[in-house]
């Protein structure tokens, strides 16, 4: 279907894929520092696609008529931790912590500090760090 908006967006599809101009783009849009495929972004995000897929059951077996809306659904974001950043959902800010920390650790860092930022405030996702 099309649907045409204005601003940034980022939308999570089946395939992880967009068509924008014509052109096939990726849904994901990691830092480019963390060097992080569209392939690993995806298997990433195989949870939230898997609890979307889940939802839509559970809607469509608890909806009374076809014109009613669901008598039950399934929303999970009260179980993810906010970190006050609406801008980003708590899963992808979550595996943005934690591919952020661990890239940090393979570089070498002895001491981690702040390592988690928020999208708010990491312009590069590069964490603070000090070496000893």
């Amino acid at each position: 279907r099309r649907v045409c908006l204005l601003g940034a967006f980022a939308p999570l599809t089946e395939s992880g894929e967009i068509l924008v101009d014509g052109i096939c783009c990726s849904c994901y849009a990691p830092p480019s520092d963390l060097q992080v495929s569209h392939e690993a972004c995806h298997a990433a995000m195989l949870p939230l696609r898997i609890l979307h897929c889940i939802r839509l059951v559970v809607e469509e077996m608890s909806r009374p008529t076809a014109d009613q809306d669901p008598l039950l659904t399934i929303e999970a974001m009260w179980l993810l931790p906010s970190r006050g950043d609406e801008r980003i959902h708590p899963y992808a800010n979550g595996l943005l912590n934690v591919t952020t920390l661990a890239k940090a650790l393979n570089d070498g860092c002895s001491i981690v500090i702040d390592a988690l930022p928020t999208l708010g405030d990491h312009p590069a996702a590069s964490p603070k760090v000090a070496q000893i």
